[in-house]
């Protein structure tokens, strides 16, 4: 399984980048949302964990762009904003799953197994 995340916090990505090598997905990981554009003409990917707090530009504005171009690679949005509203934005964007933190690595595994199925 190969796992795009776009997460900015330099901590939580190399963490997360580490279990999921634990468990053997090929991780590539971007601090900087603007790199998206390029990575998604060279790679596939089977699921894509977004957070919505980025240095440049809304998350909710980057699954837009993500399905504005047709891709239907699932989007796990992994996130610290818990209220119904930013959940019902991004599910109206075309996220897949919706997670907060803080989290347990375990289930956010869990999560991105049953979304690599579909």
């Amino acid at each position: 399984m190969r796992i795009l995340l776009i997460e900015d916090d330099k901590a939580l990505g190399e963490s997360i980048q580490e279990y999921f090598k634990l468990h053997s997905i090929e991780t590539v990981w971007i601090q900087d949302e603007r790199k998206l554009p390029n990575l998604l003409k060279v790679y596939e990917f089977d699921v894509i964990v977004l957070d919505l707090i980025l240095s440049f530009c809304r998350g909710e504005d980057l699954i837009t762009y993500i399905r504005e171009r047709g891709m239907e690679t699932p989007i796990l949005i992994l996130t610290a904003k818990k209220n119904l509203s930013s959940k019902e934005e991004c599910f109206l964007r075309g996220a897949d799953d919706y997670l907060t933190k803080p989290f347990e690595p375990k289930e956010l595994l869990l999560r991105l197994n049953a979304l690599s199925r579909r």
